[in-house]
């Protein structure tokens, strides 16, 4: 399963704002509120409990090209990983455009409980970072 957020603009280059986001702590401030708790930095990641107590592990993975990359890691219930991308807009000194992507490996049941909580973290995620920077 695919899962995407609408694109942002940010008022910051894309590399303040992957170097951002490349800092697990941040994530505390760009993920929904309302929808975790118990959120802790590690050295690697951080790990938080979604809503109901589902416990998620994420890690830095490599990055790819104009983003960055974090995956689910042992204790999470479902393998996922989420990419943060941002590119600068042509023209417009210190703009950048931003989005989230993501793919999980589950089965039909489990895509159903899953695809909108999921879905709704990347969101929520684009748009506080255009707050953020903006």
């Amino acid at each position: 399963m695919e899962f995407t957020s609408p694109a942002v603009q940010c008022a910051a280059a894309a590399a303040e704002v992957l170097a951002y986001i490349a800092a697990p702590a941040h994530l505390a401030e760009l993920l929904p509120s309302d929808r975790f708790t118990e959120f802790a930095v590690l050295p690697d990641g951080c790990s938080f409990k979604l809503t109901g107590g589902i416990p998620v592990v994420l890690t830095r993975a490599e990055d790819p090209a104009g983003g960055v990359k974090y995956a689910s890691a042992k204790g999470t219930p479902v393998k996922f990983f989420i990419v943060v991308y941002a590119a600068d807009v042509p023209g417009a000194v210190g703009r950048c455009e931003v989005h989230a992507s993501g793919a999980a490996e589950v089965n039909a049941f489990t895509r159903m409980l899953v695809e909108k909580p999921l879905t709704q973290v990347l969101d929520t995620l684009a748009q506080s970072l255009a707050a953020r920077f903006s």
